[in-house]
């Protein structure tokens, strides 16, 4: 059985992970946002506009499940240890 202060480390290293891989993740559906943006100017077919905005918002939404699944996930963990 792990000591407190080492269940504490690992979850803090736990949590740093997720914030990073999240924030990884957000960026790339910013990116896409903004770049659905530029697709609008004229000449670009409104179905690769549509297909990109859609993407960043699968995205955003994806990486919002995701983190809060990651949040909740260590304090049932910690509850387990005790």
């Amino acid at each position: 059985m792990k000591s407190p202060r080492n269940i504490a480390k690992d979850q803090i290293a736990h949590l740093l992970y997720s914030v990073a891989f999240f924030l990884v993740l957000a960026s790339v559906a910013v990116g896409l946002d903004l770049l659905s943006a530029w697709v609008r100017q004229p000449g670009v077919a409104p179905f690769t506009d549509l297909a990109i905005s859609l993407t960043a918002h699968a995205m955003m939404a994806l990486d919002m499940v995701l983190f809060f699944t990651s949040c909740l996930s260590p304090v049932g963990h910690f509850q387990r240890q005790k």
